[in-house]
This record gives C-alpha cells, structure tokens and sequence, in this order.
C-alpha cells in the first residue's frame, strides 16, 4: 500500500518522556481497562506533569514546563473512545512551548 502510515509503538505509563529541557514527565492518569506488557495505556486527553525541568527561570527565559498536553495521537486506535498516545505523537509543553521527547517505551505492540 503506498503513501501508508507506519504503525507506531503504544505509549504506556511506565515509559521514559522528557522534555527538552531533561524533565521526566509523567501522565496524571492512564487508562486502567487497557495494558501493554502489564502497564496503562495512556489516552490523548491525559496531560502530563514535569518535575526537573532545567529551563531558566524569568527573565532569562520563561521558567520551567510544567504540564504538557498532546497534540497528535493515534489516528485509528482508541480505548473509551480517546486516541491512544504512540511513540511518534507530538506534545506542547507549558509555558516553554516546546515538545516532550520519547526516551524510551515498550517494544512489542503497535498501532496507527
């Protein structure tokens, strides 16, 4: 099938994600019905929190992110009816407006 999206990895609770800045970020909730190697998956609508983060502070720059929201899920894969998060899906951070970055995530289910 040509011009065909690859599948991605499934984004799970337990996986590594950091800002650009190197602040772990962690989602506030994940999916409880839906697991991948015994973790939740995590949905869109879930934000995620950041601790660490080494941005200045004002008024060299705009201070640390603080939470992220997702702005590019899975096209075709839900739980409850939300978008999964996949390792290729893009995140905001606030107030920086800079992106989360994957570190590291199970490897062994996909999806679009």
């Amino acid at each position: 099938m040509t011009g065909s999206v690859p599948a991605e990895y499934i984004l799970s609770a337990g996986d590594q994600i950091i800002c650009a800045h190197g602040g772990r970020a962690m989602p506030l909730i994940s999916s409880a019905r839906v697991r991948v190697k015994g973790l939740p998956v995590v949905t869109q609508t879930v934000p995620y929190t950041i601790t660490g983060c080494r941005n200045p502070p004002p008024p060299t720059s705009v201070g640390s992110c603080i939470l992220a929201n997702w702005i590019k899920p899975s096209l075709r894969v839900k739980t409850m009816k939300q978008p999964l998060l996949l390792r290729n899906s893009q995140a905001i951070c606030v107030p920086t407006g800079t992106s989360l970055v994957v570190a590291a995530t199970q490897l062994r289910v996909k999806a679009l």
